[in-house]
């Protein structure tokens, strides 16, 4: 083996036009990064498994979802995984991350109902619940935590009340979603930190 005499990095510094730094066009790192946590969200559910903590028997990774969690009657949980980066931050309906993950449930919930026992929206960051000295109907609304709950308490779509049908409305706009499907999936939603 020779030993290197030049101090400089092998092939150069790379990303530069001209001796000038240049914006990367290599994204691996970031990518890496936010792999991390779904990678991260699978451990915890296996782990989960292994203490009994849920009856996960088998965990799928990217197969129709983030991650697919197999139970022992065949049924699954569906699970997505988001994070934040911003520290204290919480998850209203509104939110893309949270758009993109009831969407992909939507999809879910249109060719596998009978299958998917729950859907998991998985997070660093928990689902914005309003204070007690919130008063603003939109703001309530806002709510993944609300909307669910009175999805569940509606029974039908029909019965959805006031101001929580119009965040429904726009969810069932956003995702593409038929309303009675978009309904399924909010009833069977559940919320992972």
């Amino acid at each position: 083996m020779v030993r290197r005499i030049s101090a400089a990095p092998a092939l150069g510094v790379p990303g530069q036009a001209e001796g000038r730094a240049t914006l990367q066009s290599d994204r691996g790192d970031e990518t890496q990064a936010l792999f991390m946590y779904q990678w991260a969200a699978g451990v915890i559910a296996l782990a989960g498994a292994l203490a009994s903590l849920n009856e996960y028997v088998a965990i799928w990774c990217e197969h129709h979802d983030d991650l697919l969690a197999e139970l022992p009657t065949g049924e699954f949980h569906a699970i997505q995984v988001k994070t934040v980066s911003t520290q204290g931050a919480t998850w209203t309906c509104g939110d893309p991350g949270f758009v993109d993950a009831v969407r992909k449930f939507a999809e879910h919930e249109s060719k596998y109902s009978a299958q998917i026992q729950r859907y998991i929206f998985f997070s660093n960051a928990r689902p914005y619940i309003p204070g007690k000295t919130a008063k603003a109907p939109t703001k309530l609304a806002s709510s993944p935590l609300r909307v669910r709950d009175e999805c569940r308490s509606a029974v039908r779509v029909g019965n959805i009340p006031a101001p929580y049908k119009a965040t429904f409305d726009s969810l069932v706009q956003a995702s593409g979603a038929l309303p009675e499907v978009m309904f399924k999936v909010l009833t069977k939603l559940g919320f992972q930190v």
